[in-house]
């Protein structure tokens, strides 16, 4: 059964990464899904307090994404950039294994690098033909960041947790 699970879950992240370009509000929903799916499955030591906390995030960046107007909340300029951002992120983040004597310093280098690789997409994006609407000189540059980056974050993030949980076993580290 946990075979099954663990598959389901990778199975959810896709979805996840494919409603980023879709439906975003649904992304972060499907990414903790998957997480849920880890964590029933029983192979990494995730607890209900991991869970709980992001479902609260979850809902959070579900509800700041749903009162975001239509056609914000349909537009998806800039999602590859800003989840390219973040995916390189939270692999960078990763690298704080190296450094990382504690599995919550580990976890909290990978969340700020993520979110800090969703806003360097953000960025990137601005120099782009399509993203001259939203750059820095606009004036929509934060509003559009947090209604598309919001959403990437959370959902890459979810994904990076359970990353984490496997370096930290493979190292034999747990605090």
């Amino acid at each position: 059964m946990s075979i099954l699970l663990v598959i389901l879950s990778l199975l959810m992240w896709i979805g996840a990464f494919i409603l980023l370009f879709r439906h975003q509000m649904l992304a972060p929903l499907a990414s903790w899904a998957g997480l849920c799916c880890v964590w029933l499955s029983e192979t990494l030591p995730l607890n209900s307090t991991i869970i709980v906390s992001w479902m609260g995030m979850t809902l959070i960046t579900m509800i700041a994404t749903w009162l975001q107007p239509e056609p914000l909340r349909q537009q998806t300029r800039g999602v590859g950039y800003m989840l390219g951002g973040g995916l390189t992120g939270m692999i960078i983040g990763l690298l704080g294994n190296s450094i990382a004597d504690s599995l919550s310093l580990l976890y909290g280098i990978m969340v700020a690098a993520t979110a800090v690789g969703v806003v360097i997409g953000g960025f990137l994006f601005t120099n782009t033909p399509d993203g001259q609407k939203v750059n820095i000189k606009s004036g929509h540059f934060l509003t559009y960041l947090s209604a598309k980056g919001f959403p990437i974050g959370i959902t890459v993030m979810q994904m990076g947790i359970v990353l984490v949980l496997l370096l930290a076993m493979k190292d034999n580290y747990w605090i």
